[in-house]
């Protein structure tokens, strides 16, 4: 909604009753995350292991020895797709602006999924795959 029917949001045509996200977005503060909601310490990281997967959004990656000149990594030179990317005029057409998400959170993300215990693992496969093909 916040991309394609921003008014929406804005003008509060929307009811909206939770968030899904590890962090709340600013021009909701009144509206709850579901983290908010949930009292289980183990029930918890189940819903933020499962959340992890969406932060991240569409990253650009490259493998390690890649010239900075040519890393999409956070603080290496602009390139002009991303000038583009981020011009005035295609913000508009988006509806939503590119965030680059500083390097140390998406390290910071993975390394809390990947420490994940298994048990929490197979709970949050469980439910995301409930046909039981996460194995």
């Amino acid at each position: 909604m916040k991309a394609s029917r921003p008014h929406w949001i804005k003008d509060k045509l929307l009811n909206i009753i939770v968030q899904m996200g590890l962090a709340k977005l600013a021009e909701l503060p009144e509206v709850p995350s579901a983290l908010d909601l949930v009292n289980d310490p183990e029930r918890r990281q189940v819903l933020e292991l499962i959340l992890i997967r969406q932060e991240a959004g569409r990253p650009f990656a490259a493998p390690p020895g890649v010239p900075a000149e040519r890393s999409p990594r956070c603080g290496a030179p602009s390139t002009p797709r991303l000038e583009t990317w981020n011009s005035a005029p295609m913000r508009r057409r988006r509806n939503w602006r590119s965030s680059r998400s500083p390097r140390g959170e998406i390290e910071n993300l993975l390394a809390k999924a990947y420490g994940t215990p298994r048990a929490i693992v197979q709970k949050a496969a469980a439910l995301v795959e409930p046909s039981g093909r996460a194995q």
